[in-house]
């Protein structure tokens, strides 16, 4: 009888291992890449069109403004893409399909919106955003 509960304990606890090692290597990323961002609040519009990192150059308060990042999937399976960003620049920024689904071997065009609120002060506003790819 003891025998018995010895191998029914041992084979739950064989399935939750395994259960925890498999959702485990699910949730782990397959690729993060970061992108440092920057935009200046004041009261006229410009823009900066260097590429080295993601610039929105000047906006007002209650001002938008987008940029794309063109994304490729190399791997050969689907990948789900979520966006985050740093506490310094999280309230400001949006993205409206986050997480993304990115089919094997294709690329995507991701938007990345900065919402200025109204009661914003004016200056520099600087962070990081990343782009976290998981295996779909």
């Amino acid at each position: 009888m003891k025998k018995k509960y010895f191998y029914v304990i041992a084979l739950t606890l064989a399935i939750i291992a395994i259960t925890i090692s498999f959702f485990s290597f699910k949730l782990q990323p397959i690729y993060k890449q970061e992108y440092k961002l920057f935009f200046n609040v004041g009261n006229k519009v410009g823009f900066d069109l260097r590429t080295d990192f993601l610039s929105y150059g000047t906006l007002p308060p209650e001002g938008v403004a987008t940029r794309d990042i063109l994304v490729n999937n190399s791997f050969p399976y689907d990948v789900s893409l979520n966006i985050m960003a740093e506490k310094s620049i999280s309230d400001f920024i949006e993205s409206s399909g986050n997480p993304y689904i990115i089919p094997a071997g294709t690329n995507a065009s991701i938007p990345i919106t900065i919402k200025v609120p109204a009661d914003t002060q004016f200056g520099n506003h600087t962070g990081k955003v990343y782009l976290i790819f998981y295996k779909k």
